[in-house]
């Protein structure tokens, strides 16, 4: 595990993937949806700074080689604009059989509502959007592409069924065949899921002098490599504001490092305690709203090293480091 120097210049490269944020530019006078994308490029470098250097120097050179490309949306004239690099992460020993420095791995694509809200995005703030389209990098997406003569899933044969019953064992089996999948399309599986990174529960509790447990934490480490998950954390109403909740989290992220894990992340309700898990350093990096109706859940996340600052944080924002 690495320490807290990665976050520096280093002698030895390492892989990053970078999330280069293009806005979709209609060219006529005529108002329109304000669409952009989220394209995800691998990038090996020696630092940080070097790694967004590179991820910059991508995002300008998709905008120029898209200037006379013949852009369109509905048929009305546009082109990619360059509006920042949303999030830079490190990949974790990532094998040497890698992609290529450089190599687009993915894009989502997006709408929203304003094209100040694309900027806000770009700089890494949370905004609302709708999803136009999730697709993998076009080498990916010609190789996931449906066959011909695939049956369509409104006009299933007689011979298929379909069988609601619970089973373990077909449970067990499916899951061995999306393992085997990702171990062929993933250069990065089996360097995470290398055996020596199970799944192992992280409990701590609070008791009184009554030895009654007046509050505690319930989260685990994950197989996905380095990361700690918290799924409860829960104190007794009349001790809360004690300082309780603040020395389970210290406490489970110690043991959490102790584990050999570098990140956290952990969901939570608009009703519940959002403030708190800000004001211990973790990072809200998205929302849903209306899960469940008339309440909005939220998605935090903290590198465990690096304290409050998450290295994705775009370096030419403004905003401060515990957004």
């Amino acid at each position: 595990m690495e320490n807290e120097e990665v976050m520096t210049d280093a002698l030895e490269a390492v892989w990053y993937t970078a999330h280069i944020v293009m806005y979709v530019k209609l060219l006529d006078e005529a108002p329109g949806p304000h669409l952009f994308t989220e394209d995800i490029y691998l990038i090996h470098a020696t630092s940080v700074d070097q790694a967004f250097s590179k991820a910059d120097a991508i995002g300008q050179w998709l905008e120029t080689t898209d200037i006379d490309s013949g852009h369109t949306v509905d048929d009305r004239p546009a082109r990619n604009v360059f509006y920042g690099v949303r999030r830079l992460a490190e990949c974790l020993d990532l094998i040497d059989e890698a992609p290529g420095d450089g190599k687009e791995i993915a894009f989502l694509r997006f709408s929203a509502a304003t094209e100040a809200d694309v900027r806000r995005f770009a700089d890494g703030q949370t905004i609302s959007v709708t999803a136009e389209d999730v697709s993998c990098s076009e080498e990916s997406r010609e190789d996931s592409a449906p066959s011909a003569g695939a049956p369509d899933a409104t006009s299933l044969p007689d011979a298929f069924t379909f069988d609601e019953g619970v089973s373990q064992e077909r449970g067990d089996a499916l899951t061995e065949k999306l393992i085997a999948y990702n171990r062929a399309h993933s250069p990065l599986w089996d360097v995470n899921h290398d055996g020596q990174y199970t799944e192992e529960p992280l409990h701590l509790f609070v008791r009184d002098a009554e030895q009654r447990v007046i509050g505690g934490l319930i989260g685990k480490t994950h197989a996905l490599r380095s990361w700690f998950e918290v799924s409860v954390l829960w104190v007794e109403e009349a001790y809360r504001g004690a300082g309780f909740g603040r020395a389970l989290m210290e406490r489970a992220e110690a043991e959490a490092r102790r584990r050999g894990c570098r990140y956290a992340r952990l969901s939570t309700s608009s009703h519940q305690a959002p403030g708190f898990y800000e004001k211990v350093g973790y990072i809200r990096y998205g929302m849903l709203e209306n899960c469940p109706p008339g309440e909005t859940a939220y998605y935090y996340r903290k590198d465990l090293l690096a304290g409050n600052r998450f290295m994705d944080a775009n370096p030419r924002s403004k905003r401060s480091p515990v957004d």
